[in-house]
């Protein structure tokens, strides 16, 4: 007898899609995305509506393997553990516990398994632990020193904006499911512009694509910057009340004239000159900040300059607005 269960997404992904599973004698047998779910909205991602033939793939590893001399060498979930736990115990007791290096990523996202993970390694004594990393790292401590934690609006709230200036970020692929929001906004002509190395599928949707050096983003949200502060296009009430070091800023940022804005990011300056006049006249516009700002050297400063184009130009704490990275 086949029995819908909802349940939720496990991929590592910030759109954590609600899913109506169909099961049959302990079998999943088919899945879809949730209709009742107000941003799943019956649908999900390519990877998502071929979740299953990965999961009962016939070549899917089920059981531990070791590697010896001769190969991987199939053992028991017992054996397997109690290696694992000899082997820490053994530096643990020879070298004590700060020789175990642990790194977690991404994909530990749940307070549950983060709690567990961290009474494991107190009821071991410590260890050490890697910081960073190379991929959404430099984002994520960016708004924490911008704005004390991630600044990523609701995907609901992307109806208010006014226009999408989208960093770095291909939506059409890494999140699908915003992209309904966006349409219903666009439907009233909400202008939506892509600053890329790449045409992707985000910036084959969009009115104004801007097709810029790999790497260069900082430099162009510098020169955006610098178009707004001469033309006294800042919001003066925000930086005055929610802003610190402001003036240190301005003088970075007037430090780099046009030129040098136009020879680091191969775009024209009548092309700077338009995504300024997009921050300077509309409002409020929502921006999307992706990874790949964050792939080059000094990337975290990269989401701080564009972090700060947002706030000087008065879209940060507006419905709308905001500078959201969600890691994706």
């Amino acid at each position: 007898m086949a029995t819908e269960l909802r349940t939720v997404c496990t991929r590592d992904c910030p759109d954590s899609c609600s899913i109506i599973a169909t099961v049959e004698d302990g079998r999943i047998t088919g899945h879809r995305g949730d209709p009742g779910h107000e941003v799943t909205r019956g649908f999900l991602c390519w990877r998502g509506n071929n979740y299953l033939r990965r999961f009962y793939h016939p070549d899917r590893l089920l059981y531990p393997r070791r590697r010896t001399k001769g190969g991987w060498q199939r053992v028991s979930w017992d054996d397997a553990l109690d290696l694992i736990a000899s082997k820490l115990q053994y530096y643990r007791n020879t070298s004590g516990p700060r020789s175990i290096l642990v790194i977690n990523y991404t994909g530990i996202l749940t307070s549950v398994a983060e709690t567990v993970g961290q009474l494991f390694w107190s009821h071991m004594g410590g260890a050490t632990f890697a910081h960073g990393g190379l991929s959404s790292e430099p984002a994520i401590a960016a708004q924490e020193l911008d704005f004390g934690g991630d600044c990523t609006h609701e995907a609901e709230d992307l109806v208010n904006a006014n226009a999408f200036v989208l960093w770095g970020k291909n939506v059409a692929v890494t999140r699908p499911h915003w992209i309904p929001f966006m349409k219903e906004a666009r439907r009233g002509g909400v202008p939506l512009a892509v600053i890329d190395p790449l045409c992707n599928a985000t910036a084959r949707m969009a009115d104004r694509f801007y097709q810029i050096r790999p790497g260069s983003d900082g430099m162009l949200a510098i020169g955006v910057a610098r178009l707004l502060l001469e033309r006294g296009e800042v919001d003066e009430a925000f930086v005055s009340s929610h802003t610190s070091g402001f003036e240190a800023y301005r003088r970075l940022v007037m430090s780099h004239s046009l030129d040098e804005v136009v020879s680091a990011t191969d775009l024209s300056g009548s092309k700077v000159e338009e995504i300024a006049e997009l921050y300077a006249t509309v409002k409020p516009v929502a921006t999307m900040i992706g990874l790949g700002p964050c792939y080059w050297r000094n990337g975290g400063a990269t989401v701080r300059l564009i972090d700060a184009l947002a706030a000087i130009s008065g879209n940060v704490g507006v419905p709308g607005g905001g500078a959201s990275t969600d890691v994706n």
